[in-house]
């Protein structure tokens, strides 16, 4: 089993808007080559000073969670996840999300 955690914080150029970040994934090689697992982040505004910042409508914060599976086979591999994301500004938004993809090494 192979897990990740990752914990950041970010600050734009002039200094005045601060975000944390918090990404954790977690996977399983069930045959060579097949790994299934999970994935998250959740990303929070930490604060801001910035006069403009409510007009560009910034969201508050943002979750995306979800289930992943992947081949690969020597230099190349596929990956699937699905799962959930939530957003928050004035309203909040939560709705389903799929993603796939194929890389490959030379």
């Amino acid at each position: 089993m192979q897990v990740a955690l990752n914990l950041t914080y970010g600050i734009d150029p002039e200094g005045d808007d601060h975000e944390g970040e918090a990404c954790a994934a977690a996977s399983l090689e069930v045959r060579p080559g097949v790994y299934i697992g999970v994935d998250g982040r959740y990303r929070h505004d930490l604060g801001s000073s910035d006069p403009n910042r409510a007009e560009r409508d910034r969201a508050e914060s943002e979750t995306l969670a979800g289930a992943t599976a992947a081949y690969a086979h020597r230099n190349w591999a596929v990956m699937l996840e699905a799962g959930v994301s939530r957003i928050v500004t004035n309203s909040p938004r939560t709705a389903p999300v799929a993603m796939a993809g194929y890389t490959g090494t030379f």
